[in-house]
């Protein structure tokens, strides 16, 4: 017993060092597709210990959450089933650590503040492929809250709909929260928050293979915390904003799409509102829309962040107001090989905005095509930011860039086709006209 406490201290310690030394290189992409079934897998220390941590998601932490509740060699975890009998009609609180899992889909029809509260450390919830909904009126019911403080808890495997209040929330505090293969749709309100505070944060969120859809306030809604991480993640159609973070840094969001978010106010796809040290690649921001102001697919204020390899695509709105593809306010952000088409505004539709008070940003490599105004927009001093190798074609009044220091122009009736071959010889910014 000895010597595997020992085994669990350093594995421990080894996941510890793994995660600080990626939090370290942010333009690394960290690897988020398991090749690791953990469900075959129980918690023994053999098996455990034949895992390569080179090659294991976060959500396969599952297995290490499970060796700690029980380290029994070779003895399989035992699941608590939460049943109806446990659910109502006042929710259900887990106090100790464990693996629990809904046994069906459980109606909160009464006046529940909430159906599933978590109170403790180091547990698994697993809805087992089943759903928590309210088919009842009692207004301000959350479907799962996670308690300030707790470290070690995952949730998955099912779906949160329809709640009046918000579909997961996460107290300040918290680290090491793993949301793996969940659909929260139609809540209320959020349809995930995780509010830290600045004198304590939260971090190590991670969001993986889930969606958050048509919810009634943000798909998500991330104050005060570091370091989440997504991947395969959808926020699609919820009311305004797909998802917002501030007072951050550290995130990283992979292969994610924050599309179709609209209504009356200002709607984004992603903002990430005073982070650092972030980074988003291989991102959509298409389709959101408002009726009464501003529409922007990614909305960047804060530093050193990185986004590459994303689509904003047909943000528009119908207000007198501005739509933009890629809105960056902050100094020393980077854009590379991003694509900006179609945003749409009758006052001024842009592909891609930097703003005046910006210094030592990058935008290279980048194409703007058919935006209703103009595709690339600087606003600060000529010289205080860099505009390399982008592309720029088909848009509205205001032509192909406009502000300092962003390009030159190719004309005449080939221009289309020179347009490739010049850049392919490396030459600076291409506006075709």
């Amino acid at each position: 017993m000895k010597r595997l406490k020992r085994a669990l201290v350093l594995y421990l310690s080894s996941v510890s060092l793994y995660a600080s030394e990626q939090s370290r290189a942010p333009r690394a992409e960290k690897v988020l597709i398991s090749q690791v079934d953990t469900s075959a897998v129980n918690n023994s220390a053999a098996a455990m210990a034949a895992v390569d941590l080179h090659n294991v998601t976060l959500d396969d932490l599952a297995g290490l959450v499970a060796m700690k509740l029980d380290a029994t060699p070779g003895k399989t975890l035992a699941i608590k089933f939460l049943t109806d009998g446990d659910l109502l009609p006042h929710g259900y609180t887990i106090t100790k650590p464990g693996y629990y899992a809904l046994a069906s889909s459980v109606d909160v029809a009464g006046p529940s503040i909430c159906t599933l509260r978590i109170k403790a450390s180091n547990v698994v919830l697993d809805l087992n492929q089943h759903a928590i909904y309210q088919s009842g009126i009692d207004a301000g019911v959350d479907g799962i809250a996670i308690a300030p403080g707790l470290k070690n808890i995952i949730v998955k495997n099912g779906k949160i709909s329809g709640v009046t209040g918000q579909g997961i929330v996460i107290g300040d505090g918290t680290h090491d929260i793993i949301i793996s293969s969940l659909t929260v749709h139609g809540c209320g309100n959020n349809g995930i928050s995780c509010h830290g505070v600045a004198s304590n944060k939260n971090s190590d969120i991670t969001l993986l293979n889930s969606e958050f859809t048509n919810n009634g306030g943000h798909g998500g809604l991330l104050v005060y915390t570091d370091k989440v991480r997504m991947s395969n993640t959808l926020f699609n159609n919820n009311a305004l904003v797909g998802a917002s973070f501030s007072h951050g840094s550290g995130h990283e969001m992979v292969k994610s799409k924050f599309c179709s978010n609209s209504g009356a106010g200002a709607a984004k796809g992603l903002e990430l509102n005073d982070v650092d040290s972030s980074a988003v690649r291989n991102c959509s921001f298409n389709a959101n829309s408002s009726t009464s102001a501003t529409a922007r697919g990614l909305v960047i204020t804060g530093l050193r962040n990185v986004v590459e390899d994303c689509v904003a695509d047909g943000n528009t709105t119908s207000a007198p107001a501005i739509a933009i593809g890629f809105d960056v306010d902050g100094s020393v952000n980077t854009l590379s090989n991003c694509s900006a088409t179609a945003n749409h505004s009758n006052t001024k539709g842009i592909g891609f905005s930097v703003h005046a008070k910006t210094d030592h940003c990058f935008v290279k490599q980048c194409k703007a095509i058919a935006n209703s105004h103009t595709g690339f927009e600087n606003l600060a001093p000529y010289g205080a930011n860099l505009f390399v190798g982008n592309f720029s074609f088909g848009h509205g009044s205001l032509g192909n860039y406009t502000g300092a220091g962003i390009g030159f122009v190719v004309m005449g009736v080939a221009a289309q086709r020179s347009a490739r071959l010049i850049e392919e010889k490396g030459f600076d910014n291409i506006s075709v006209v």
